[in-house]
Formats: C-alpha cells, structure tokens, sequence
C-alpha cells in the first residue's frame, strides 16, 4: 500500500511538472505570436502612412502639373495672339505700300 501511495504521488508529481511545462511552452508560444503581431502591425502602420505620404506627393505633384499646364496653355494663347497681331500689321504697312504704288 504504502508504494502505492509513492507511485501514486511520484505520478501526481510528475503529471504537475508536465502540465507546468506544458503551460510554459504555451505562455511562451502566446508571447511569440503576441510579438510578431506587434510587428506585422507596426509593419502594416509604416506601409500605410508611407502610402499615404507618397498619395499626397502623387496629388502634389498632378496639383503642379496642371498649374504648369495651365501656364503652358496661357503662355500659348498669349503667343499666338502676338503673332496674329504681328501678321495682322505687316498686312497693313503691306496694304498701304501696295496703295502707295498705285
């Protein structure tokens, strides 16, 4: 009876190791996962806002692009404009020296 009983708390014993270490590995096992989920979130808040910062450069830079365009365009209008009123005066002295002969 007597070694039973000494079985019997050796096993007790020993099943209480096994499920502390059993619960050691799974604490340790939680802490890892909880750690790389902490990275991938950081890593996920570094990607988001460095999306974000290049959406805002994209838009600053179509935001330029038009106003260059713009610029581009009035500049051509201005241009032409000058040019028909360059034609428009070389007809004229063109029209009066042709008078002028007759």
């Amino acid at each position: 009876v007597m070694q039973l009983k000494s079985a019997l708390a050796q096993s007790e014993n020993q099943a209480q190791r096994d499920l502390a270490a059993a619960l050691d590995r799974q604490e340790l096992a939680l802490a890892r996962a909880r750690s790389e989920a902490e990275q991938v979130l950081m890593s996920t808040r570094q990607e988001l806002s460095e999306s974000t910062r290049q959406a805002a450069i994209s838009a600053l830079d179509v935001m330029q692009l038009k106003a260059a365009l713009q610029q581009t365009q009035g500049q051509a209008q201005a241009d032409a404009s000058a040019a028909l009123e360059r034609q428009e005066r070389a007809l004229a002295v063109a029209r009066q020296d042709a008078e002028a002969a007759l």
